[in-house]
């Protein structure tokens, strides 16, 4: 069994998505599930041990206060706090990833054509826009705005994503739903990891966050052969 704890700058919940990738990846080449620890800062995300756990490769989630501290030291601690490496497909969050267990001497290849594995929800929501906006109660991350695609007016005639509801009642709505639209927050890369086409804005005043351009944003979070298409608000 491999033993993981996601440590400190892994509780938002796009930075530790982009991490499944990377899982997988090691799952397949040690043939051994993973027992997973997370931050407890996530359980604000309704839903989140289900959903990880219904993914083939782990065996079973905690999060932090459940494990008592004799016990986490069996696991090894992981997060993305490396330098960025960027292959030209993976997001480099997730390159990162590697990166670090890499730096452990735990090498092996990122499953990159992994799939997000959700459980079938009955939801009617064919040919229906959804829109996934950023949420400032569920990040950790208080330097962006929120609501920028709420704010903007010009997705009234759509329907926007409950984040009171599980992550897996919601993933169906990305998968099912006619159009999802979304922007750079987390539940996007949950669309990338589903693999569905959808429709990433920006707006003016993030291309040049962290005096970046905002291609580098793009590359830093989503698949570059997958199917979101970067749009300018």
């Amino acid at each position: 069994m491999i033993k993981l704890y996601g440590d400190i700058g892994t509780s938002n919940l796009g930075d530790f998505l982009n991490s499944l990738p990377v899982l997988s990846g090691m799952s397949k080449t040690f043939n051994h599930k993973i027992q997973l620890i997370l931050q407890s800062d996530m359980i604000k995300f309704n839903g989140i041990r289900e959903l990880i756990e219904y993914q083939d490769f782990i065996d079973w989630v905690k999060f932090d206060h459940e494990v008592p501290i004799e016990e986490k030291r069996d696991f090894i601690p992981f997060n993305s706090w490396v330098d960025p490496i960027y292959d030209g497909i993976a997001p480099m969050e997730t390159t990162r990833y590697q990166k670090k267990f890499g730096l452990y001497g735990i090498n092996f290849d990122i499953d990159n054509d992994y799939i997000l594995k959700i459980q079938d929800i009955d939801i009617d929501c064919s040919g229906l826009f959804y829109v996934g906006d950023r949420c400032l109660l569920s990040t950790n991350d208080k330097s962006r705005p929120s609501g920028i695609l709420y704010d903007s007016g010009k997705f009234n005639d759509c329907y926007f994503i409950d984040y009171s509801k599980s992550c897996m009642h919601n993933a169906n709505i990305i998968k099912k739903c006619g159009k999802f639209i979304s922007t750079f927050t987390g539940i996007a890369v949950m669309a990338d990891l589903l693999n569905v086409d959808f429709d990433l804005y920006y707006d003016s005043d993030f291309d040049g966050w962290a005096e970046q351009p905002i291609e580098y944003s793009y590359k830093k979070h989503f698949y570059m052969n997958r199917k979101s298409n970067l749009k300018l608000l």
